[in-house]
């Protein structure tokens, strides 16, 4: 714990915002090569995806119940209605697309339509002339393994790059505003007492 109470939440929140925004970096920069993955690895991407969704619901669902509240008292951006709860309510409505596609590319890579996508070369190293698989000697992009595409139908890059970037557009602004509401100085100038601080729960 900080030795000024009134960092205590904006550095739980900081922790917390910093895996989100970890894992947002991390669904961004796998999806441009995305299209030709193999099953496992794509099936690991829309998992982290859906990981992301479920983690933000419920870190939000904590605050609106629990922390939102107590701030509300002296902070009406906090309260019902107000500022940080509208930033939740427009986030959630690009999860819960995001959340769905994710999941039912998941369903299709289940089908048996998807197994013959995969058996056909989706996901599967590209033959060369030779007939010989081409190799990863390296690391650097331009050496890796090419790989058969997955059928659009299955799963679309361009869309999962959509539905990432919509949901960027909104989380993003609103971790912002939260952590600038949450400075030690706006809380003070809010008027709680260091006994309020100590009491929401982190």
């Amino acid at each position: 714990m900080p030795r000024d109470v009134y960092g205590r939440l904006l550095e739980t929140m900081l922790y917390f915002h910093g895996n989100f925004r970890r894992t947002h970096a991390l669904l961004a920069a796998t999806i441009p090569r995305s299209q030709t993955l193999p099953r496992r690895e794509l099936e690991a991407l829309l998992q982290r995806g859906l990981g992301l969704a479920h983690h933000l619901e419920m870190h939000h669902s904590i605050e609106e119940a629990h922390i939102f509240p107590r701030l509300a008292v002296r902070m009406p951006a906090f309260a019902q209605g107000d500022a940080h709860i509208k930033e939740h309510a427009a986030m959630h409505a690009r999860l819960e697309v995001f959340e769905a596609y994710c999941s039912e590319v998941l369903n299709r890579l289940k089908t048996a339509r998807a197994r013959k996508a995969e058996q056909d070369g989706a996901g599967q190293p590209i033959k060369t002339k030779a007939g010989q698989e081409e190799e990863d000697e390296e690391e650097d992009e331009d050496d890796q393994v090419k790989r058969g595409p997955w059928p659009t139908d299955i799963y679309d890059k361009d869309r999962m790059e959509q539905l990432t970037k919509d949901l960027a557009s909104t989380l993003f602004p609103h971790l912002d505003a939260e952590e600038r509401s949450l400075r030690a100085d706006n809380l003070r100038k809010a008027g709680f007492t260091e006994r309020e601080m100590m009491m929401i729960p982190l």
